[in-house]
């Protein structure tokens, strides 16, 4: 998923740097004192800054648990189990005190948080899910507010 919405944004960023506006006039140069700079090596295109609307990356999450001091023990990647398990989600890791997973798509979390109830807390396309943890009920508002101030 990642992979198709990273060749997306190359293609809209090559389209946009390749249109011009052939009705505005060209426009006016200052004289320098030195020619234009030539280089036989082609230019790599910078890619667009990461909005914060386009969401949190499970690393990031996990990041701000360890500054926040709250346990994430034992970290793993269990992205697979978005697709083998059909969830949806586009990563999954899990922890022995929680397990994250973050999302492209509003329905199938929304879906996935449902089936989870009180067990599971969402904000924008993240999911904190303590059921398979059994995150104790006193840590899980730890948690929420590390993932609140993080999502500012």
């Amino acid at each position: 998923m990642r992979a198709i919405a990273t060749v997306v944004a190359a293609a809209l960023l090559a389209t946009v740097c390749s249109s011009k506006d052939e009705s505005a006039p060209p426009p006016a140069s200052a004289p320098t004192s030195q020619p234009p700079a030539t280089s036989t090596e082609p230019s790599t295109p910078t890619p667009p800054p990461v909005s914060a609307t386009q969401g949190l990356a499970a690393a990031e999450v996990l990041a701000a648990f360890r500054s926040a001091n709250l346990p994430v023990r034992n970290p793993r990647d269990n992205s697979k189990n978005c697709d083998a398990q059909q969830l949806g989600c586009l990563e999954m890791t899990t922890t022995d005190d929680v397990t994250i997973t973050t999302w492209g798509d509003a329905a199938p979390m929304e879906a996935y948080a449902t089936a989870f109830g009180t067990e599971a807390f969402v904000l924008r396309n993240v999911v904190l899910q303590y059921a398979g943890a059994k995150t104790p009920a006193a840590m899980r508002p730890q948690y929420q507010a590390a993932l609140t101030k993080l999502a500012g």
